[in-house]
């Protein structure tokens, strides 16, 4: 099972910069961290099942962000200098992603097993525990990707970059200490840490905006 560090260049236009590529190369990397921990310090198997989770969430989630932003990305450049535009198609974006994709998240979380037996079957049922946390942890990363590239339209991604950072050493060194508490409490702790998150990402662009 091969590790994956997704960094699509594409994904927010022809601007795309190199604090954008950072950022991205880091979120690949820091995605993988989990799989690694639980790999190393639990069991292949929790890899497995928490990996077989982890892509399912991702399908939907990904797919429908990188969409929005791609054809987003273009509007929001042109108005860039026009804060009430901008904000406008701010608010609109993040609404209309929501709409999209709580559905799909909210039914994953709540029918988790019944998927899990539909798309796969009954030996990976374990996976729809971990499956119910991360489809709630994925309600947010659309907030994340669209406050990247709203920082991004206005030229400041070293701002995003450094807080990206800062908080991906937070959650490296509670990982840390939170594995003798085993695989659900590295679970729910990243579920908490992406509600706090997202506080702080809309910092940036509350200033902007």
């Amino acid at each position: 099972m091969g590790l994956r560090v997704g960094v699509d260049v594409n994904e927010y236009g022809p601007e795309y910069t190199h604090y954008e590529l950072h950022a991205s190369l880091i979120n690949g990397l820091f995605d993988n961290i989990y799989r690694i921990t639980i790999g190393r310090v639990f069991s292949l198997e929790l890899m497995a099942f928490y990996d077989r989770a982890k892509k399912m969430q991702e399908l939907p989630v990904k797919n429908i962000s990188q969409a929005i932003n791609k054809s987003t990305f273009p509007e929001m450049s042109k108005v860039q200098e026009d804060k009430l535009k901008l904000r406008k198609i701010y608010n609109e974006t993040i609404t209309n992603t929501f709409y999209f994709l709580c559905p799909f998240l909210l039914l994953g979380s709540v029918y988790s097993e019944d998927i899990i037996l539909i798309v796969l079957n009954k030996d990976w049922l374990e996976s729809a525990k971990i499956f119910r946390i991360v489809c709630l942890s994925g309600l947010f990363y659309p907030i994340h990707s669209f406050n990247l590239s709203i920082v991004n339209v206005v030229g400041r991604s070293d701002w995003f970059l450094k807080i990206d950072f800062i908080k991906k050493v937070f959650v490296l060194t509670l990982i840390y200490f939170l594995v003798d508490y085993g695989l659900y409490a590295i679970l729910y702790f990243q579920l908490i840490s992406n509600i706090l998150f997202i506080l702080i990402n809309s910092f940036y662009p509350s200033k902007i905006l």
